[in-house]
């Protein structure tokens, strides 16, 4: 009996009253684009808000936003704005009709922030001392400005060739003498003895700075004198008593002054006529190679003039090399002319 009922119920049953199957995929789908739609609005509000902030701090706060917009959000953010962001006064606003139109009280705020700008600048150029722009010490040749280094030249080369002139006796001869800036030298010679010779070395090092001897053969004479070094400079004032480059239409007359330090007119200087040149863009150097022909006391004597000399010329290579009877003499001049 049980069994029929449970038949005839299901005989009972409408075909329109069947549960049609839910398609879960198709729900799915529509959750997720609604996933997706909202992350496109979250997105599309951050790269809004992201561009926004950006464009403020690169061009500042529009003065229609910065009533609106805290100032401790801008400085937290780094904006630029106001330096008094103008606050409304909910009484003054009331007050339009006494106190006078809107536009009235913009200019008011405009003034007000204006001065404010004013009194910024003028705080700022007090707090500005000229002492922050001062150039640094320079305390290594390759560091100084040119004219700097043609004063280093003068005092390292005439002391070094006024060494060579005290400390060498009579009975040792000169085959070669090299200078070159900053202070580096290099000695060729011979000595009557080997005591004089050994003397003159200790004399040389004394005043040296990475002081160095070749290494001699056996069979070489005791007597041979080769080293090469730095000369030893302490405390040298390398600010030019007319701190400026030569004008190009004075170069000539510079070059004449140099040329007069010869007092004795012996030394038949030439290569004062076309220079290599070379333009830094701030100023130009001119080389030239002089030379020259005469005995070392002259020589001697014109370096010494050159030395105390106000002239903007610098000697960046001397070579001294011994020609019979007289020196030969290669100056490398070089003078720092205005483009």
């Amino acid at each position: 009996m049980i069994r029929l009922n449970l038949i005839e119920a299901a005989d009972g049953l409408d075909s329109s009253a069947v549960v049609q199957p839910i398609n879960v995929a198709s729900q799915k789908t529509q959750e997720g684009g609604k996933k997706k739609n909202l992350l496109t609005i979250v997105v599309a509000a951050a790269t809004v808000i992201v561009v926004g902030l950006s464009s403020m701090v690169v061009f500042g706060v529009p003065k229609a936003l910065e009533a609106f917009i805290p100032t401790i959000v801008l400085d937290v953010l780094g904006i630029e704005h106001s330096a008094d962001t103008l606050v409304v006064d909910m009484a003054a606003v009331t007050k339009t009709g006494s106190a006078g139109s809107m536009a009235e009280q913009r200019g008011a705020g405009d003034a007000k922030i204006q001065a404010s700008a004013k009194t910024s600048v003028a705080s700022f150029v007090a707090e500005v001392q000229p002492t922050i722009f001062e150039k640094a010490k320079r305390t290594s040749y390759k560091d100084y400005l040119p004219l700097e280094k043609i004063q280093y030249q003068k005092a390292s080369l005439g002391q070094f060739i006024s060494f060579i002139q005290t400390a060498t006796p009579d009975d040792i001869g000169f085959s070669n003498l090299v200078f070159e800036a900053p202070n580096f030298y290099y000695v060729r010679g011979v000595a009557d003895a080997p005591l004089v010779q050994r003397s003159f070395l200790e004399r040389l090092k004394s005043v040296s700075v990475d002081y160095r001897t070749p290494q001699i053969p056996e069979n070489a004479p005791a007597t041979d004198i080769t080293a090469f070094g730095s000369i030893k400079l302490e405390h040298v004032n390398v600010s030019m008593p007319v701190n400026e480059f030569l004008a190009a239409d004075s170069v000539d007359a510079e070059l004449a002054k140099f040329k007069a330090l010869d007092a004795s007119g012996k030394m038949k200087i030439s290569g004062l006529a076309k220079p290599e040149t070379e333009n830094f863009g701030t100023y130009k150097r001119l080389t030239y190679t002089v030379k020259a022909v005469s005995d070392f006391a002259q020589v001697h004597a014109f370096i010494l003039a050159w030395k105390e000399s106000p002239l903007r010329l610098g000697v960046r290579r001397a070579v001294l090399e011994r020609r019979g009877k007289d020196i030969a003499i290669t100056f490398i001049l070089d003078a720092f002319v205005k483009p």
